[in-house]
């Protein structure tokens, strides 16, 4: 397939991408498969509702969303492999919850998310989770990477909560793998 580039204002993508997108605002949506590429949001966080998400070598830096500062792992109901690798996290900011990465619950399916080699620093919430927020049913493992410096104040929990990682759960928790990481 040939590499493209997608560039634009909230960008909303369908189909699978096998190249790179560009925002220079607002949410970025991949409803797909992104495979080789880069996904670059100048001023909003990137949304991947299930699928293949492979990004190695991105830097999140400076963006601000509602669901996640950077990246929103969303769709409940849709099978999700999510690798991120030797990249950046930093400045970020959520309004509810995950500063840098949100990952939603998993309802009867199979989310794994993998995290190597990748920095998450500097980054906040008014909600859970400064850098990393993750819910129920997940299968995730952290490994060489370094999740310092980051702020969670959420008012209506009372202060503080989960500065590195939030783990928010409703039945049996299932903690991340770490593995050679600084939190």
């Amino acid at each position: 397939q040939e590499k493209r580039v997608i560039e634009g204002n909230g960008i909303t993508v369908h189909g699978n991408v096998y190249g790179e997108i560009v925002s220079r605002g607002g949410m970025v949506r991949l409803r797909a498969t992104l495979v080789g590429g880069s996904i670059h949001n100048k001023r909003g966080d990137i949304q991947v509702d299930g699928g293949l998400f492979d990004c190695d070598g991105c830097v999140f830096e400076g963006a601000t969303g509602d669901y996640a500062g950077a990246l929103y792992l969303a769709d409940v109901t849709a099978p999700l492999l999510a690798r991120i690798a030797n990249s950046t996290f930093t400045g970020n900011t959520a309004l509810s919850g995950g500063g840098a990465i949100r990952v939603a619950p998993a309802i009867y399916i199979n989310r794994t998310v993998q995290i190597v080699n990748t920095t998450i620093a500097g980054n906040s919430t008014q909600g859970y989770g400064g850098g990393i927020l993750l819910a129920d049913g997940l299968n995730v493992s952290i490994q060489s990477s370094t999740i310092v410096g980051n702020v969670a104040n959420s008012e209506l929990s009372g202060g503080e909560r989960g500065g590195g990682i939030a783990l928010v759960m409703a039945g049996d928790p299932v903690p991340p793998a770490v593995d050679n990481s600084i939190v």
